[in-house]
């Protein structure tokens, strides 16, 4: 019982709703996963930067759904969602997709107005009035295993884009798991040459405590 007190508190802090049942409860019928539903959020309390950043993704999600496209969020605002509330502004947002998207996703993109400025193999950005999108591409080796483009040797989890949906503030997206976003935090420096900032260790805390929640539950 007390292993399951303490997962629900994490989850408490963090905003979410509890459906779960555990077995040490005699009255309880069955297990339930525990379920991240949408928490309404009050506009005013979001800044102006995150009311855009809402309006951007969302039609982010309408041009991926007209080509038949699938994309993942990752960093901030991939943690937002699986929190199901905004914890803090982002200068940007992140998405990942496959590879083979890359020609037809931009054209597109370019026709719907965004401003497009290539970083690398791996990366483009993409600007709509001065807000950033961060695209990376990824690939699979020959052994069939998820890479990013480029970086041969940057090897992702066999798990790292579930189908599963997150919805926040009417937009419904997929995030990579957790334990990619958290495994993409823990190479940073190496990637990046930069140190870790506070947003870094306070989005690693978030991320271990909610994957040690999720294995309490398995």
């Amino acid at each position: 019982m007390k292993q399951s007190v303490i997962a629900h508190q994490i989850f408490k802090k963090f905003g979410f709703y509890e459906i779960s049942r555990y077995n040490d409860n005699q009255n309880a019928d069955y297990f339930y996963e525990l379920e991240l539903q949408e928490k309404p959020i009050d506009e005013e309390t979001l800044s102006t930067q995150s009311l855009l950043q809402f309006k951007v993704l969302g039609q982010i999600n309408r041009i991926f759904e007209s080509l038949d496209m699938q994309f993942w969020l990752r960093g901030g605002w991939a943690i937002d969602f699986i929190l199901g509330q905004v914890t803090r502004e982002h200068s940007d947002i992140d998405i990942v997709t496959w590879l083979h998207n890359r020609q037809s996703l931009e054209q597109t993109l370019i026709e719907a107005g965004f401003r497009c400025a290539p970083v690398s193999e791996l990366q483009t950005n993409f600007y709509q009035n001065e807000l950033e999108v961060s695209i990376i591409y990824l690939t699979r080796n020959q052994a069939g295993q998820i890479t990013a483009n480029g970086f041969p040797e940057w090897v992702w989890r066999s798990d790292a884009l579930p189908l599963r949906s997150y919805t926040l503030h009417h937009v419904s997206t997929r995030t990579l798991s957790p334990q990619q976003l958290l495994d993409n935090l823990l190479i940073y420096e190496q990637g990046t040459g930069r140190k870790l900032r506070s947003k870094d260790y306070d989005s690693i805390r978030i991320l271990q405590e909610i994957i040690i929640e999720k294995k309490s539950r398995t």
